[in-house]
């Protein structure tokens, strides 16, 4: 995206991983999927938290990872803008649900997830992916 400038970038793919995540929840709803509401993070974990507080809980790492990798977060603004945008994507279902309203099976076991958690486990990765890559290059 040359031309918009990172900030630019990174809000972008921040509300089109939002607007995604919200599209496909109602839509799974709305075709007939099977959704559950996991009170918890990932795998169901700290499901006996209150919603209010792992709302909080999460919207301060949130907060914290933002201002802690600014920098490289702009160095990799569509990256951002996914792990941004699909962490806010599950804080909007823990304010208006109470929890994560999750439908996708992941294949072999009997979890579901939801487009939000799959965006972060892949932002993260391909975040990894590019510091290592940045970090083999600087050791050349």
């Amino acid at each position: 995206m040359k031309g918009i400038s990172p900030e630019r970038q990174m809000l972008l793919m921040l509300l089109l991983a939002l607007g995604f995540d919200q599209l496909s929840k109602e839509g799974a709803r709305f075709l007939g999927f099977s959704t559950t509401f996991n009170p918890g993070i990932s795998l169901g974990w700290f499901g006996v938290v209150s919603p209010e507080v792992l709302t909080m809980i999460t919207i301060a790492v949130i907060v914290f990872l933002w201002y802690q990798f600014r920098k490289t977060w702009l160095e990799y603004p569509a990256v951002a803008g996914m792990f941004f945008g699909a962490g806010l994507g599950n804080v909007v279902d823990r304010v208006w649900y109470g929890s994560v309203r999750d439908w996708l099976p992941v294949p072999g076991t009997a979890i579901t997830n939801n487009l939000a958690d799959w965006m972060l486990f892949i932002a993260i990765a391909l975040f990894a992916i590019s510091l290592i890559r940045t970090g083999l290059k600087e050791q050349k």
